[in-house]
């Protein structure tokens, strides 16, 4: 059983394995996920009364989006490392690029809000769609049992050449 440390060195050939540890690390991030931000939306207002005796209400409010969308992509980390290790380098990056260019998009978007709940929105929306896409984009292309969506045989980074050559 490998760690989700060493996927770089697994390559194609281990796409059976890799597939299981992201399958699994699914159900144990997800349930911590879930279970963290039930946690901190119980708690957390406890907990910031006794640190900020002024203001915590802005900062409680603040921390409850930040948190759910910044979270969420530490459930997808698992993908994006899947990602990058079966040489898809090109495509974790595009979806990291989303990232950034959502966050500023939304800053303004968002015009109606106050600063803090603007900028924690804008942030964590952009971390929350580009986890989703991390996922999606993962189990789009490894969802059969084989490995690579409608294999033929070639590698991911050849699949890749050949996608961005045209």
């Amino acid at each position: 059983m490998g760690s989700l440390i060493v996927f770089a060195g697994y390559g194609q050939e281990r796409i059976v394995e890799i597939k299981q540890i992201v399958n699994r690390s699914l159900l144990g991030l997800g349930g911590a996920y879930v279970s963290g931000c039930l946690f901190f939306g119980v708690v957390g207002k406890y907990f910031f009364n006794l640190l900020f005796k002024n203001d915590s209400a802005d900062l409680l409010h603040a921390s409850l989006i930040l948190i759910p969308g910044v979270a969420v992509f530490g459930v997808a980390e698992p993908f994006y490392r899947a990602l990058m290790a079966l040489g898809h380098l090109r495509l974790a990056f595009r979806i990291n690029l989303v990232y950034p260019v959502v966050s500023i998009l939304l800053i303004f978007f968002l015009a109606g809000m106050t600063a803090l709940d603007r900028f924690a929105s804008a942030y964590s929306l952009g971390f929350a769609l580009t986890a989703i896409l991390h996922i999606a984009m993962f189990t789009i292309i490894y969802s059969d049992r084989k490995g690579v969506r409608g294999s033929s045989g070639s590698r991911p980074q050849e699949k890749l050449r050949l996608a961005s050559d045209s």
